[in-house]
């Protein structure tokens, strides 16, 4: 079941998502595991075909010295992407034990197991000497298993979101009483040393290689820039990308995309698309073809267009119900800038309106407006190329022309249709957020830290019932976020926000708000995981962020005391009101909130 294995392929065109850690041996027996959540019920006949029939294909090509080639080479790439070249502190050994643990929990040596280049070296040489190895391990071990149970698992429409809600909430905190602090040792601030995490950042006639991760994987991503685009312009970008993403790599690799944005240091605001991408060494070109090939891969023909879009639009409504932080974390930030809303335009809520609009379009004129925007991309896209584990010449020679410098942004509107928005989903229960703007960075860094640990989780979690609670800030876009996830009582979570400022103003002070500093001091100073490098780099280049102005924003943190916290704390008094308001749920529950304070806004209907 790897991202691009034969067997998910097969199951994600009946619908759903497609989860399941595939083999495991984290129990004595051997287990082949795979499920799909969120498809139709009636399916299930045809997916348990659908599966048969799959892994049956499989045992007919493994005689294949090429399927075979592939399989292992999917197996070394997940391997190697559990572990990490260099010293990573506070994952490395993580990631160690939840590779080995299973298997060294029933007698396997864990030295071993963490040894990828000698079990993938005997892994080759058994199928080498035993060509019929793999064929005879599908049929035995999926095909003519007897041991198998297919379980389907359906909700009870109407009665989890019945039986979570909540009128009455018994024993509700004050804000204004002190919460007591246990008193547990920590590192105080005045012993230790934190200093921002630089990486080594070469840049070779106009590709970026970061030489920091080791040997181990190879990575590329590619930035273009949307910063010269229509709104009509970006739209179209969502469903290039989309048909992009449905011709598949042939051989193992991870490819993701995403959208961020800031800065520009000479030429104002700029919002970038990048495409990321790992694999093994030994296919670090076939990689960067892969990425590169979004500026020039062929589209599919026109009678497959709109049957890609709406496998997408029933994709895109499931996750909605499933994921509905993640979107209402989206749309609160949408007006926050223009990175942020076009995020929210290319991959939130508002994508599913485009997905219908691209429908309603004649798939031939489509592909023609596709053309013209690929055309257009590679004029003004700007695009940066940074690499890591791959040679700088193979990545030059890959990205053949240096394309023009980014444009400024034009043409651009948020695209909310209100400050505080009921959105109707499919969802059981609630996503409850607001976001508002604070520009201090150091003193709003730390109140989010203290109000997910104490305030919102005292209130919200605990005495809300909610799953979940978070507060970040983004000093990119100077946005402070409240969260609650599956919430059952969206009325009370937005009433124990509005008391936030109260709770802070007590308590942020003495030795919780020195936890609290030495917490954010640690997290801004720790370094940047492996996966996130390549981003990190393209980010500081392009946006011009130094090394002193992280610095500057470190030490912001590392000065914080009580009187700037209650400053912090006037200002979110102050624009708490009158902040963005998300909720996502039930429409039945929202029709109660919609009023004085609350807009419907349907976006998914």
């Amino acid at each position: 079941v790897d991202a691009d294995g034969v067997l998910r392929r097969a199951l994600a065109k009946q619908g759903g998502r497609v989860v399941g850690p595939g083999f495991s041996k984290d129990t004595p027996l051997g287990l082949f595991e795979v499920a799909i959540i969120g498809n139709d019920a009636a399916k299930k006949t045809a997916n348990a075909d659908t599966l048969a029939e799959t892994l049956i294909e499989s045992r007919d090509k493994a005689a294949s010295s090429a399927f075979v080639c592939d399989a292992v080479h999917r197996f070394e790439y997940r391997l190697r992407s559990l572990s990490l070249g260099p010293p990573h502190p506070g994952s490395t050994g993580l990631r160690a034990l939840n590779m080995i643990l299973g298997q060294w929990r029933h007698g396997s040596d864990p030295l071993a197991l963490l040894d990828i280049s000698k079990r993938v070296a005997r892994l080759r040489t058994k199928m080498a000497d035993e060509p019929d190895a793999m064929a005879h391990c599908v049929t035995r071990d999926l095909v003519e298993n007897p041991h198998q149970l297919i379980l389907t698992m359906r909700p009870e429409t109407g009665a989890k979101t019945a039986d979570r809600t909540r009128t009455v909430v018994k024993t509700e905190p004050d804000p204004h009483q002190l919460s007591a602090v246990p008193n547990l040792p920590f590192v105080a601030l005045d012993r230790a040393r934190f200093s921002v995490n630089r990486m080594a950042v070469e840049e070779h006639g106009g590709v970026l290689h970061v030489s920091a991760l080791g040997p181990t994987l190879a990575r590329a991503e590619m930035a273009i820039s949307l910063s010269g685009l229509s709104v009509g312009e970006l739209d179209l970008v969502s469903i290039m990308l989309l048909l992009w993403k449905c011709s598949p790599a042939t051989v193992a690799m991870d490819i993701s995309t995403r959208m961020w944005g800031g800065k520009c240091s000479t030429r104002g605001e700029g919002v970038w698309l990048s495409i990321a991408g790992k694999a093994l060494p030994s296919l670090a070109e076939k990689l960067l073809d892969r990425i590169i090939s979004f500026l020039a891969q062929p589209f599919p023909v026109a009678d497959q267009v709109h049957q890609i879009i709406k496998a997408e639009l029933a994709a895109s409504k499931s996750n909605i119900a499933a994921f509905g932080h993640l979107h209402c974390a989206m749309r609160l930030r949408a007006q926050s800038s223009i990175a942020a809303g076009v995020d929210e335009r290319l991959n939130g809520i508002s994508h599913i309106r485009t997905l219908g609009r691209a429908l309603n379009q004649d798939p031939e004129n489509l592909l023609a407006q596709l053309e013209k925007l690929r055309a257009r991309l590679c004029l003004i896209g700007g695009a940066k190329l940074v690499v890591s584990g791959i040679s700088p010449e193979l990545a030059k020679r890959a990205l053949m022309d240096q394309l023009p410098a980014v444009q400024k942004f034009s043409e651009w509107t948020p695209d909310n249709a209100a400050n505080c928005e009921a959105i109707p989903t499919g969802a059981a229960n609630y996503t409850t957020g607001q976001s508002l703007c604070l520009e201090d960075a150091g003193a709003a860094h730390v109140a989010a830290h203290m109000l997910e640990t104490g305030w919102l989780w005292d209130s919200v979690r605990v005495a809300g019932g909610a799953y979940s609670v978070r507060c970040r800030y983004d000093s990119n876009d100077a946005q402070l976020s409240l969260l609650s996830i599956r919430d059952p009582s969206p009325q009370h979570t937005l009433n124990q926000f509005k008391k936030v400022p109260i709770w802070l103003s007590k308590n942020a002070k003495d030795d919780l708000l020195a936890r609290c500093v030495a917490t954010k001091v640690a997290h801004l100073a720790g370094p940047v995981r492996p996966d996130d490098c390549l981003t990190v780099a393209l980010r500081r280049h392009l946006c011009g962020e130094t090394d002193t102005a992280r610095r500057l924003e470190l030490d912001q943190v590392y000065r914080m005391n009580s009187d700037r916290m209650r400053q912090v704390a006037e200002k979110i008094e102050a624009g708490i009101l009158t902040a963005k308001t998300v909720v996502l749920g039930p429409r039945r529950g929202l029709e109660t909130l919609v009023g004085e304070h609350l807009e419907m806004v349907i976006l998914v209907d």
